[in-house]
């Protein structure tokens, strides 16, 4: 079964917060970042794709929903000081995206 739209945006925005992150964690961190990303790497190509096969407007406006969604997330980035709350946010925001893939049996 095709990914949603609703899906894809969710991942390729967690691809990037995550990124976003891990360029100004603390060298101890970085692992737990790309243990969450490495979550999400099954999935990127499709997601990717997915995303590019809407328009440009589609995606923004998905995109800015997205971005009010995860605020908090974003306000953790800017204050590295709160990177396990970050790193908690974003581990909670991947397991609901997985939970969806696999609902609509994409994962084992």
């Amino acid at each position: 079964m095709a990914m949603s739209f609703d899906t894809a945006v969710k991942i390729v925005v967690a691809r990037r917060k995550l990124y976003d992150l891990r360029a100004k964690a603390p060298q101890d961190q970085i692992a737990k970042i790309d243990s969450q990303i490495q979550r999400l790497d099954p999935y990127k190509d499709e997601a990717n794709n997915t995303v590019m096969a809407k328009s440009d407007a589609a995606f923004k406006a998905a995109a800015a929903t997205l971005s009010a969604q995860t605020k908090d997330i974003d306000a953790a980035i800017a204050d590295i000081g709160k990177l396990a709350q970050a790193l908690t946010q974003m581990a909670a925001f991947i397991t609901g995206i997985l939970k969806v893939i696999q609902a609509v049996g994409g994962l084992p």
